[in-house]
């Protein structure tokens, strides 16, 4: 919980009762980088407050950027190591140690369009941000996302192009919700959470089935699955509730009625210590 820990300072600094500076002088930054080399990149991308969105392009570039920030209190970070093929992207500085974010003049932003074609293993480290993040269609290896005092969405829309190493979430005091998880191409997920709530749908086109570890302290865990995959869950709760819908338990855990008929397996483990975990099936 180290790593959401200090997700979670980071976010409570963005939500502190700082007064917005009469300094402020608000720029707009555009960057972009042609795409020159399809070997595999890592492209990390630190945002401590705004709006954020991410999304795939169709353009010829390895990535294209428009930020807005606060010039007073922020350094725009677009950095490029070829040797190593490493991308960094966002902020550094004070951005995030204000609040009221009222109305658009008081806003920070960054949106970001990243290549479908280059191979990526991407890393997202948000504060107290309005997440959008449509990642479908792109080509990733791995995804790690820490996001702090936030609303996040995360969208798989499209199949990943790419075999996905592992899909590692670590959210603090959040709304969290993961959509279409089954384009992920993922064999491994990994979803970590403090206090808020977290849902997590499972539609999608399945390629293999996929091992989940979901595990959040105080809030509520609700999980969609398809029909048509089998599903074992396994539940640690202690003050926390736990509603299952057509599931049969067979020693220290429940399956679903087409555990040995389905093509594809979903190994859930969940864990919660004050809330509740709720599992319903869906039409995908």
């Amino acid at each position: 919980m180290k790593h959401a820990a200090r997700i979670m300072a980071l976010s409570l600094a963005a939500i502190a009762p700082w007064r917005v500076a009469a300094s402020q002088a608000w720029r707009t930054l555009e960057s972009t980088r042609q795409v020159r080399d399809s070997a595999e990149h890592h492209v990390r991308v630190h945002y401590g407050a705004g709006r954020f969105d991410v999304a795939a392009t169709n353009a010829p570039v390895l990535y294209s950027m428009t930020l807005r920030y606060d010039e007073a209190t922020t350094t725009p970070v677009h950095t490029y190591d070829a040797a190593q093929r490493m991308l960094n992207l966002g902020v550094q500085g004070e951005s995030r140690r204000f609040s009221g974010y009222t109305n658009d003049q008081t806003k920070g932003e960054l949106r970001l369009s990243l290549s479908r074609t280059v191979p990526m293993d991407l890393e997202l480290e948000l504060g107290a941000t309005k997440a959008t993040m449509d990642l479908g269609g792109l080509n990733l290896l791995g995804v790690r996302l820490g996001s702090g005092a936030s609303e996040a969405v995360l969208d798989f829309s499209a199949p990943n192009r790419a075999h996905m190493r592992s899909l590692d979430i670590d959210v603090g005091a959040a709304s969290f919700e993961a959509r279409n998880l089954g384009n992920t191409n993922a064999a491994s997920v990994r979803v970590q959470g403090g206090v808020g709530s977290v849902e997590l749908d499972f539609s999608g086109q399945w390629s293999q089935d996929m091992n989940v570890d979901v595990e959040l302290t105080l809030g509520k865990v609700t999980l969609h699955v398809p029909r048509d995959v089998g599903v074992r869950l396994e539940v640690q709760k202690v003050f926390a509730s736990f509603e299952q819908q057509g599931l049969q338990k067979r020693g220290d855990a429940y399956f679903s009625d087409n555990w040995d008929r389905a093509k594809y397996h979903l190994h859930l483990r969940a864990q919660t210590t004050f809330g509740g975990i709720e599992l319903d099936r869906v039409e995908d």
